[in-house]
């Protein structure tokens, strides 16, 4: 009985050893290169923010020009054109 529970101890160790070596990896903290990546895209969401703020201040695009979106038909001018057939065939003018 003694030799079955110790057994049983040791699998269970054995099993949850790289989960807890994971867990004390994670604590001792991230590699070098991804703390630069996270600051760099730290320094980009700055970036971006400082940016709106002066876009709002200071628009490069007057809100006149920009374009028309919408889904509606444009307006038709002039007259419609009538389809005289496929293209490349004549009519016979008798």
């Amino acid at each position: 009985m003694r030799i079955r529970l110790l057994a049983v101890l040791v699998c269970a160790g054995t099993l949850c050893a790289p989960v807890v070596s994971a867990a004390s990896n994670n604590k001792k903290g991230m590699s070098d290169d991804m703390r630069r990546a996270i600051a760099w895209e730290r320094h980009k969401e700055a970036a971006a923010a400082r940016q709106a703020r002066i876009e709002r201040r200071h628009p490069s695009v007057p809100p006149a020009a920009n374009a028309d979106r919408t889904m509606e038909e444009p307006q038709r001018q002039g007259r419609p054109v009538k389809d005289t057939g496929a293209p490349g065939t004549r009519r016979d003018k008798h």
